[in-house]
């Protein structure tokens, strides 16, 4: 489940906790063993999720395809179902502490880059007109949000630059003037609870940003 963005996983996970739950508090009730898999709101929320339908297969319910429903059999042990739960929540807290650590971290560098960057214009006499502009354009509203754009399209055309890997998303942590009227981005690509940092080159044109390499940071 770890695998799926944000939004998806806790819509998956809440779905789940409360199907499992039911059965737990009711386990006489007919109703909460049967799962009709065409439900919209189940193919969405749940069964299209990565990792979900392995779940309930291990919490005992067994696929019915002839009925079109996951059906956990009469009389069948109770104690997968905890289990299941009791991964789930494991697996949700670690995702927050994850995410928790993540922002922190962020935050950190982006404070560490702001001390540099108020270091750098103590000590240089006479900033290049360059630099000024990059610097006036990036506090401009949607800037970022091309640059992202630009990485993501890149990626899409060069799996290899992120190892194949299938990334959530990308946030910028800062932003540098580099050779030749380039920017120097520092990035951070997410895939769930997982993190990967980018040095990333790219110049703006009169079609806007491009991307001209891209490096994973060890």
């Amino acid at each position: 489940l770890e695998l799926n963005g944000r939004h998806d996983y806790e819509a998956c996970v809440a779905t789940i906790t409360k199907l499992l739950g039911n059965v737990l508090a009711s386990p006489d009730e007919p109703k909460f063993r049967k799962i009709r898999t065409s439900n919209a709101t189940f193919a969405a929320k749940v069964y299209s999720c990565k990792g979900a339908p392995e779940l309930l297969a291990l919490a005992g319910f067994d696929d019915a395809p002839e009925s079109g429903h996951l059906v956990l059999p009469a009389g069948a042990d109770l104690a997968p179902l905890q289990h299941a739960l009791d991964l789930l929540k494991a697996q949700a807290a670690g995702r927050t502490e994850a995410e928790e650590k993540k922002r922190k971290l962020l935050a950190e560098k982006e404070a560490s880059a702001r001390s540099a960057r108020a270091q750098k214009q103590r000590e240089a006499a006479a900033p290049a007109e360059y630099d000024a502009a990059v610097a006036a354009a990036s506090q401009a509203a949607g800037e970022e949000e091309e640059m992202i754009a630009a990485i993501e399209a890149y990626v899409g055309r060069n799996p290899v630059a992120v190892a194949g890997r299938e990334l959530d998303a990308f946030e910028v942590e800062r932003q540098v003037a580099g050779p030749g009227g380039s920017v120097v981005l520092y990035v951070v690509g997410s895939a769930g609870t997982q993190y990967f940092e980018y040095t990333v080159l790219m110049v703006k044109g009169d079609g806007g940003w491009t991307v001209k390499s891209m490096e994973a940071v060890d």
